[in-house]
């Protein structure tokens, strides 16, 4: 595959990941929401983890196509940019960890209003 083609690749990966946040964002208050938001907070915990986990492929190829064939070392700019790729995925495994605590807290709320599972479960769908 050549480079041309990898980085459509990633841009449309980071594209289509775009429309999804943006139709989450638009869903976010919409109705049934509350029910839903446990497994919500599921999903974006494990989302969050493949983002962290593909920012940090993303930095193993810029070192590399930065060292080529020869092995030379990395460039400032090189080893700047896989800092600031490291520093992303950490921030966003960062965001990860707080996915449990937060849908516990959410089942808690929940409970407290009176949303009985059998509403979480419908509202989760077939696949949770």
């Amino acid at each position: 595959m050549n480079k041309t083609h990898q980085s459509h690749d990633i841009a449309e990966g980071a594209y289509q990941l775009w429309r999804a946040a943006a139709d989450f964002e638009q869903s976010a208050s919409g109705p049934g929401t509350d029910a839903a938001l446990p497994e919500a907070l599921d999903y974006l915990t494990e989302t969050l983890e493949l983002l962290a986990t593909g920012v940090e492929k993303a930095s193993e190829a810029i070192e590399d196509l930065a060292a080529g064939p020869d092995g030379r070392a990395l460039s400032p700019r090189a080893r700047a940019l896989r800092w600031h790729l490291a520093h992303l995925a950490a921030r966003l495994l960062g965001a990860r960890d707080v996915g449990p605590e937060a849908r516990r807290w959410a089942r808690d709320f929940l409970d407290e209003i009176g949303v009985d599972d059998g509403v979480l479960a419908t509202a989760a769908g077939p696949d949770r």
